[in-house]
């Protein structure tokens, strides 16, 4: 199986070369005057960092011996499925809800799946993040979010 992240990570490498390759094509610019390609190219070294470390620790370590179904046996997909599946529906329902009300129930379900026992964390938590983040960038950084069923209340 190590074969295996080992070719992962050689597609990995070419991803983040492919990346820092065609970012050259748009303009890197400076640090101090980042062009478009400027992130690109980051990220693309980044990931073929990344990709380099990994394969040189598979590649220095000696093979650990373990079966297939061993590396995904003590998975808990339950709580992966669900942030994907709240990101999806968070993502279909945030003109309608508008921002306030979709991000407070997504943080409320985040919050919930790490500890669902504990509800007055959650709802704190949730109101902490919707109150930080709507001060930061609607107050200070004047961006507009969707108002949903807020609309009429001037949020």
């Amino acid at each position: 199986m190590r074969w295996l992240e080992k070719i992962a990570c050689l597609i990995w490498l070419g991803v983040g070369g492919f990346f820092s390759v065609g970012s050259v094509k748009y303009g890197v610019g400076s640090l101090s005057e980042p062009g478009p390609g400027f992130f690109p190219l980051f990220a693309g070294l980044m990931l073929s960092t990344a990709a380099i470390g990994h394969l040189a620790q598979l590649i220095l370590k000696p093979s650990i011996s373990t079966s297939g179904g061993a590396l995904w046996a003590e998975a808990r997909w339950g709580r992966g499925v669900a942030v994907v599946a709240g990101l999806i529906l968070y993502a279909f329902t945030l003109n309608f809800l508008g921002y306030l009300i979709a991000t407070f129930l997504l943080m409320l379900v985040f919050f919930s799946l790490y500890d669902w026992k504990r509800w007055k964390v959650a709802l704190i938590g949730s109101l902490a993040v919707i109150s930080v983040t709507y001060i930061v960038f609607s107050v200070w950084l004047k961006v507009q979010f969707p108002a949903g069923l807020l609309r009429g209340l001037g949020v």
